[in-house]
């Protein structure tokens, strides 16, 4: 209608307001566009936040520099996948034996090797302090055990466990929370299971940082869990050999072994900073009905390791 007017000012003034009611409607339309789409982002949220809700659980990425495996069985290194952190917040308040944080925990771990040993010194029998030797008389050269090692390190440096693997056939489970240290772990090619956590030396603490000097890596997080979720990922309700280092928090740890659940016929443990067995440790391992067997003491580097031997073991 504006259109036909002859006025050449009046047809401009017309053509100009078209063009603004044009543009007054694309933008109507944009608007409309972008509210329904809130909408539907508001909707999808709130659906996710209630099917976590629900199940309670969700399957974590794996941890930062952690090793994963390609399905035709090959491993490769990855960077941060995703929130692990909130994958951890979210299981902080349950039992440690509760089926879902002991699913939590499994997730994490990774199977063996199937290729050959990389070891720096391949020849080598006991890689232990001798401590290996003595656990494997208390067992009279047992095939096919099965071992924890908490704190295992590069998985073969003063490793108690890579002699029973090597030498007896045992299988077990390898932790270590430091990941530059896992990533050496796993570059071993051990024939057991490994999974790149820390153990709680406390009632509350779920991740521990490592600080790393490179700095493209200022650092990263770990998963930590409970010696006793820990221990029911493995599936076993009998250890052979638990053996850990863990840096002065073995009080608390073996504290909070879950012997009424697990059997373990042996414990190692490393004691830093002391050359004889506290008092109230002993009396602690003796009412679980474990006996002192030996006991290294290395004065220069103040680390005591002591062997707990369950007495059934001498029965049997």
């Amino acid at each position: 209608m504006c259109a036909s007017q002859q006025t050449s000012g009046w047809y401009t003034f017309c053509a100009d307001r078209e063009s603004a009611e044009m543009k007054l409607s694309v933008a109507r339309i944009i608007k409309r566009l972008v509210g329904v789409g809130v909408i539907v982002c508001a909707i999808f949220i709130i659906m996710q936040l209630s099917t976590l809700a629900n199940n309670q659980e969700f399957r974590p990425t794996l941890v930062l520099d952690s090793v994963i495996w390609k399905p035709e069985g090959k491993r490769i290194y990855a960077h941060a996948l995703i929130d692990k952190e909130t994958a951890l917040s979210s299981y902080e308040n349950y039992n440690p034996d509760d089926p879902r944080l002991i699913k939590f925990v499994k997730s994490f771990i990774l199977p063996p090797s199937s290729e050959p040993y990389n070891l720096k010194r391949n020849n080598n029998i006991d890689f232990s302090r001798g401590q290996s030797s003595l656990i494997d008389t208390i067992f009279s050269k047992k095939k096919g055990g099965y071992f924890v090692e908490i704190g295992a390190g590069d998985g073969e440096k003063e490793s108690i466990s890579l002699y029973f693997e090597k030498e007896r056939d045992w299988r077990g489970l390898l932790v270590e929370p430091n990941t530059k240290h896992y990533e050496n772990l796993v570059s071993k090619h051990r024939k057991s299971d490994t999974l790149n956590a820390c153990v709680k030396t406390n009632s509350s603490n779920s991740k521990m940082t490592f600080l790393q000097f490179n700095p493209e890596r200022k650092g990263f997080f770990v998963p930590c869990f409970s010696i006793e979720s820990i221990l029911l990922a493995t599936g076993k309700d009998n250890i052979d050999l638990l053996t850990f280092d863990i840096e002065g928090q073995e009080m608390y740890v073996l504290q909070k072994l879950p012997h009424r659940k697990i059997y373990i016929r042996v414990i190692s443990t490393e004691l830093h900073g002391i050359s004889q067995i506290p008092k109230d440790l002993l009396s602690m391992m003796t009412e679980n009905g474990y006996k002192a067997q030996h006991q290294f003491v290395n004065h220069v580097l103040q680390k005591t390791d002591i062997i707990f031997v369950r007495e059934k073991v001498f029965k049997s």
